[in-house]
């Protein structure tokens, strides 16, 4: 296990915003990836348990994505997203997710992140 970063806490406090703002700023831009950014920040800075992570990473991402729905042209009112055959089965799988989390290692959690993301960045290159 990596050890955690220590600052003093305005710079602590500063690099919290700095990267809150950038992870906004990338989710708004591209729809997702700001939870890989908060996740890494919660990671090595303040959380250790990777499941700690993850959820801080979606608590603080739920509302930035609520706000780029709805600030996207051409996003929610333009009917574009179907709610009830794309958030329901989305909200129903991360139930179900959370319920495994539980009951896999934070090594094998931590493993299956690193996969696809880099699954994610390979594919999107090529």
């Amino acid at each position: 296990m990596t050890e955690k970063l220590k600052l003093k806490p305005i710079l602590t406090y500063i690099l919290y915003i700095s990267v809150s703002l950038a992870a906004g700023c990338v989710n708004g831009l591209l729809g997702t990836g700001g939870g890989i950014l908060l996740t890494y920040m919660f990671s090595y800075m303040c959380i250790g348990n990777v499941k700690d992570s993850l959820a801080s990473a979606m608590a603080v991402i739920l509302p930035v994505s609520a706000v780029s729905l709805f600030t996207y042209d051409g996003g929610y009112f333009s009917g574009s997203v179907h709610f009830f055959a794309t958030a329901v089965p989305a909200a129903l799988g991360g139930i179900a997710g959370a319920v495994l989390s539980d009951k896999v290692s934070a090594g094998l959690l931590n493993k299956i992140f690193a996969i696809l993301v880099i699954y994610a960045g390979v594919t999107m290159i090529f």
